[in-house]
């Protein structure tokens, strides 16, 4: 499975994503190899517990978290809920901290995440809207600069123009929108100078 989500990410050109699933596969087939060799099963255990606790929280983290990851950082539950089922509950109580601090953690810097996911410039986006007036759009981006600054509400309102322009699967446009209405002026006055550069650069 993990195979074939690394074949699908890396032909959607998403090679840093992909790097994920294709690392858990190397591993686990090295800690497989090792099984056989020694006939000890303990790091082949504790590398999936391990391997299952963090990789789906970084392929979140890469994809530009909650938002466009959609939640793979529930996932990084698995390992204590297999804990409990097999009777080991001081092991499970120290993987649900894992998760506890993964959920917290990316959180905290979901939007930080968000903005990451763009940095490649506005080509690399999906749908990005390659049909859209770059000049209108660098416009509404320079009137919300301007809302923003002066902490005037109405800066949802262009934020909502610029996500119809460049369609809501621009990840960025959408997380605009978002910090405008969370009135989150300082993340998203941020984000609006990269779009800015990635527009005038594309």
């Amino acid at each position: 499975m993990m195979a074939i989500l690394s074949m699908l990410l890396f032909f959607q050109q998403l090679f840093l994503e992909a790097l994920i699933p294709s690392s858990y596969v190397v591993i686990t087939l090295g800690c497989l190899l090792h099984l056989k060799l020694t006939k000890n099963y303990e790091l082949l255990q504790w590398s999936q517990l391990v391997l299952m606790l963090f990789f789906p929280a970084a392929l979140m983290w890469l994809m530009g978290g909650f938002r466009s990851g959609g939640g793979l950082v529930i996932w990084s539950v698995l390992p204590a809920i297999a804990m409990l089922l097999i009777n080991k509950p001081n092991r499970a109580l120290k993987l649900f901290i894992g998760f506890l601090v993964l959920l917290l953690f990316s959180a905290y810097f979901d939007t930080r995440f968000a903005a990451m996911e763009g940095e490649g410039g506005l080509d690399t986006q999906a749908n990005v809207g390659e049909e859209a007036d770059r000049a209108q759009i660098e416009a509404i981006l320079h009137q919300l600069t301007s809302a923003i600054e002066a902490f005037d509400p109405s800066a949802q309102d262009i934020a909502e123009q610029l996500v119809g322009l460049m369609g809501p699967s621009h990840s960025q446009a959408t997380e605009l929108l978002r910090l405008t209405e969370q009135y989150e002026f300082d993340a998203a006055l941020t984000m609006v100078h990269q779009l800015l550069a990635q527009n005038a650069s594309g």
